[in-house]
């Protein structure tokens, strides 16, 4: 079976360019050209490594990172940035990134670090026996919600999830907001009147 590659790159021709690459190592690809975590997960449930963007026009993919190393920790992730920023780089590999690709990327360069992030990626597999960490997702959108005055829109906004899947996650963590926070609707409508 071929190891599935998401692509998360906002530049078509940089990711046709990744994706011929990757074809050529016989390895099966996805894109995903959206930063928002809901049209992710569909493709980061069957993905065995996902190339992520640093800077995308509709999110901030270190903020992805973060997210997707809660939801699921053994997925390798190698960020891919145009800029030379060390201290970037730095950030991206503390948020659980295996590597930190510049672009242009070279041919070589991809193909080793994808190589290495994948058997990296199996042995966290194995070694773990994959158990997720969902106290450490609960307590993300704990802080989430506090940090909004329980404005579950603002909430999701900042998770870059969407409503009904935190709607979900409220209902299966039992999350109850607290008796001195008054029933709020949502900011925008608030702002309007």
């Amino acid at each position: 079976m071929k190891n599935k590659i998401l692509i998360v790159e906002h530049d078509r021709e940089i990711a046709a360019a990744i994706e011929e690459v990757l074809i050529s190592e016989d390895y099966e690809v996805a894109h995903a050209h959206a930063a928002a975590m809901d049209s992710l997960c569909q493709e980061i449930e069957s993905a065995d490594l996902v190339l992520l963007e640093l800077l995308l026009p509709d999110g901030d993919g270190l903020e992805i990172l973060r997210v997707l190393k809660v939801r699921c920790p053994a997925l390798p992730v190698v960020m891919i940035t145009g800029a030379d920023d060390v201290k970037q780089a730095v950030e991206c590999m503390k948020a659980g990134a295996e590597d930190c690709l510049r672009k242009p990327l070279a041919q070589h360069d991809l193909v080793t670090t994808v190589k290495y992030a994948l058997s990296r990626g199996h042995m966290t597999k194995r070694a773990s026996g994959i158990q997720p960490f969902e106290d450490e997702e609960k307590r993300i959108i704990e802080n989430a919600l506090e940090a909004t005055s329980w404005c579950v829109n603002e909430a999701a906004q900042k998770l870059k999830i969407g409503r009904a899947t935190i709607y979900r996650k409220i209902e299966r963590y039992g999350l109850i907001r607290p008796a001195a926070l008054p029933e709020r609707a949502n900011r925008a409508a608030r702002r309007s009147q």
